[in-house]
């Protein structure tokens, strides 16, 4: 008769698997804090892209529709939102809460168009105000959720043509402006083409500006704890 031989097969102890689990348990932590981390650290910053983004195009969108302004009074926010006051050839800003409206005349209709920007600025210490006779101050400040990170946007605007005609801003400060435009420069012909310097969140940029868009604009914004 032939022999049998069994083989002598060993598996693992339970220290053994207990080992196991713990390290693949110890590495999946791991794999997935990194993930979450790196999801949360793409949505803070996305966020503070798009926050920043809003306080730039809405400095931008007040920048290029009042430099031609022929008249300009800063009032407050309450009477540039109140649509009985309105007037025909006007335009407004004002802030209000977390946002800020343009209400904008449109001659066709002849009617007023009220357009929304932001979602994050901080209507208690952003204001419009008097520099000059024509020379406009703006900051527009916004915080980021519940980070408590305040970005400050601050811009002087020279009123070449306001200037040009002998008039002068009326008001001193508040949240609101009410201004009425000429496109065309009354101005001498303003100097070559000059590079506008800006910061943002302490990074510095150069941009061009073309003799068609001259104005003279100091812009800053600066990223701060409040």
């Amino acid at each position: 008769m032939g022999k049998l031989f069994i083989k002598d097969k060993t598996g693992l102890t339970l220290i053994e698997v207990m080992i196991v689990v713990a390290l693949l348990g110890i590495v999946i932590t791991v794999m997935f804090s990194l993930l979450f981390f790196g999801t949360n650290t793409f949505s803070i910053s996305s966020r503070q892209y798009d926050l920043q983004s809003d306080l730039r195009f809405a400095m931008d969108t007040i920048v290029r529709e009042v430099r031609f302004a022929t008249n300009l009074e800063i009032i407050s926010s309450n009477d540039a939102s109140d649509t009985t006051q309105h007037e025909e050839d006007y335009n407004y800003f004002y802030i209000d809460g977390e946002y800020l409206y343009h209400v904008k005349y449109d001659e066709d209709t002849g009617s007023h168009n009220t357009m929304t920007y932001g979602g994050h600025f901080k209507s208690d210490s952003s204001l419009f105000r008097r520099v000059s006779p024509t020379t406009l101050g703006i900051e527009i400040n916004s915080i980021f959720g519940n980070q408590n990170q305040t970005y400050s946007a601050q811009t002087e605007i020279g009123l070449t043509n306001l200037k040009s005609s002998g008039g002068s801003i009326l008001g001193l400060e508040d949240l609101g402006l009410k201004y009425s435009s000429n496109k065309e420069i009354l101005a001498p012909e303003p100097p070559p083409i000059i590079p506008a310097m800006y910061t943002i969140t302490g990074l510095l940029s150069r941009k061009r500006i073309t003799k068609n868009e001259f104005f003279s604009v100091k812009s800053l914004f600066i990223p701060r704890s409040s």
